[in-house]
Formats: structure tokens, C-alpha cells, sequence
């Protein structure tokens, strides 16, 4: 049969606290509930990955960064081996990275490669990006590779204050 297509959703906020995490948790848990495969993939340098899902692999995200950094062909097959899964919902996830700098030193290129992986396997339905705040190159690249982006706000003065400060510099890429 034919390879599936891999719907991929960023969730995303200029401010910190606001229930990304939460919301892209619930969001991948709602998904699988309903049999579909699922991926959570949490890009923040504090993951809270641990805090939903059982993470006592000795295996984690630092083997995908370290093969992404080396540029090996077999990042499919690396996924295979460090994926973990949550045995309540089934899904899919990396135990975090050893060292919380590890993330920010993925390229945007690399990132794009990750997702890319991701989709390519023909393996999920849905890949839920959880993404850190700062809005940069890795931000936008990671923007352009998914399909939906939630923004997620709340009504406080700095939240929207950085929701605004996001909104001007979308204007200005496109």
C-alpha cells in the first residue's frame, strides 16, 4: 500500500509558561486515543518529557543530535533505536538529551532533517513539534517543515507583547 502522509503540528509560543507543553502532551494523547500513531517531539531545552512520559532509557535524544551533527544516512534507523513508547497512549518520543544546550546547537538544517525523518518513515499519522520560545532561523525553519502551527497566547501584558513583537517579524519573512 501506499506510504501514509505524516500531518506535522508545531505548538508554539513567543512566551514561556503559557501550557505549550501541556497543550502539545493532550493534543498527542487525544490523537493516539483515537488509533492514530503519534510522535511527540519536544524541542525545548528544559524538556519536561519526563514529567508525562516514562523516560529511564539509558537511549535519548542526544544519539539523534550527535547522528544529525555527523551528518550519518541512517537517521531513519537511529530513530528506530531511541524512540521510546509511552506504553498508556502509544506514543511515540525521545527521552531528553543529556545536556539542555544540546538542542540549541541543532542547525535549522538539521532540524528540517529531523522532521523530514519524521514524515519520511511512512510510520506516523501525526508529529507534534513542541517548541521552545525564542523566535530565530531554527524557529521559522522549523515553521516552514510543519503543516499547522498553534500559537498559543495568554491575556497578560507581556505574553502579548511578544505575541505582537511574533506577529511583526512573520510580516516581515513573508
Amino acid at each position: 500500500g501506499a506510504a501514509k502522509r505524516t500531518g506535522t503540528i508545531a505548538v508554539y509560543s513567543p512566551a514561556g509558561g503559557v501550557g505549550k507543553t501541556c497543550l502539545a502532551v493532550s493534543l498527542s494523547a487525544c490523537c493516539a486515543r483515537k488509533g492514530l500513531s503519534v510522535f511527540y517531539l519536544n524541542l525545548e531545552s528544559a524538556a519536561t518529557t519526563p514529567l508525562y512520559f516514562e523516560s529511564s532509557s539509558t537511549r535519548n535524544f542526544s544519539n539523534i543530535i550527535y547522528s544529525l551533527k555527523e551528518g550519518h544516512k541512517n537517521i531513519p534507523l537511529k530513530v528506530e533505536g531511541v524512540r521510546l513508547v509511552d506504553a498508556g497512549y502509544n506514543i511515540h518520543y525521545f527521552s531528553p538529551p543529556d545536556s539542555m544546550e544540546e538542542i540549541s546547537e541543532l542547525s535549522p538544517q538539521e532540524l528540517r532533517r529531523l522532521i523530514w525523518t519524521l514524515k519520511e518513515t511512512g510510520r506516523y499519522d501525526m508529529v507534534f513539534v513542541d517548541m521552545e520560545s525564542s523566535f530565530n532561523s531554527r524557529s521559522t525553519a522549523l515553521f516552514d517543515e510543519c503543516d499547522e502551527i498553534f500559537v498559543i497566547a495568554v491575556p497578560s501584558d507581556v505574553c502579548l507583547f511578544k505575541l505582537k513583537t511574533f506577529s511583526r517579524e512573520l510580516d516581515i519573512l513573508s
